[in-house]
């Protein structure tokens, strides 16, 4: 398939195999476009655990930011909820 960076191939989509050469993030992944708006082909897209399309890189850098459990929230025997957290230190009563 040849590459249309660098303006070097003006090719149409018909040619490409493609109904379009920009589309949805809906029709990249099903294989209508090549590419999004904004770039992305099919291997930068994914589906995250809610069904929804979203952008490898950035899904995998929110995974390692971990922006929740910063801010407090972490989950405990099942519900997933804002926690004070603890310093690992047991208070004792006297």
């Amino acid at each position: 398939m040849p590459s249309l960076e660098g303006g070097k191939k003006h090719l149409s989509a018909k040619k490409l195999g493609y109904r379009s050469i920009v589309g949805s993030r809906l029709d990249v992944i099903r294989g209508h476009s090549l590419k999004t708006s904004g770039g992305l082909t099919k291997k930068d897209l994914k589906y995250n655990k809610h069904g929804r399309i979203v952008s490898v890189k950035m899904s995998n850098r929110a995974k390692k930011e971990k922006r929740l459990e910063k801010a407090g929230f972490i989950a405990r025997k099942g519900s997933f909820r804002l926690f004070k957290k603890s310093d690992g230190k047991k208070k004792s009563k006297k």
